[in-house]
């Protein structure tokens, strides 16, 4: 069985999500890095990660203005044991609206974003 946060009461998982979505809003792509699981860690070092929130965000004019979760998930078809969440972080400028689907699983004592898809989250 699965806790469910208070209502109103983001989930840690959803803290971890928007914190990494703000430092990629910072280009603190270190520290955002330092935010992913190990496995994709070795694969999307920090000017990978850089480079690939710059294209995201590459349509449109200014910097994002708007940065939230938009929406998160407990259960979904391809959770793994490990898996904490879900989450969906809009990155919004003054004409585009992106964003960010991770998701976080336990790994050791900490939590990790295991996996990142750029884009709304049908990407």
């Amino acid at each position: 069985m699965t806790t469910l946060p208070t209502p109103g009461t983001p989930a840690p998982f959803a803290e971890l999500a928007l914190a990494f979505a703000q430092a990629l809003v910072a280009e603190d792509y270190d520290a955002a890095q330092a935010m992913l699981a190990d496995e994709l860690r070795s694969t999307l070092d920090a000017q990978a990660l850089g480079a690939r929130y710059q294209a995201l965000i590459d349509g449109g004019d200014g910097p994002p203005i708007d940065v939230s979760v938009v929406s998160t998930l407990v259960q979904w078809p391809e959770r793994e044991t490990d898996d904490l969440g879900w989450a969906y972080v809009g990155i919004a400028g003054e004409d585009y609206v992106e964003g960010i689907t991770v998701v976080v699983a336990r790994q050791g004592r900490m939590a990790k974003i295991r996996s990142i898809k750029w884009g709304g989250p049908d990407a």
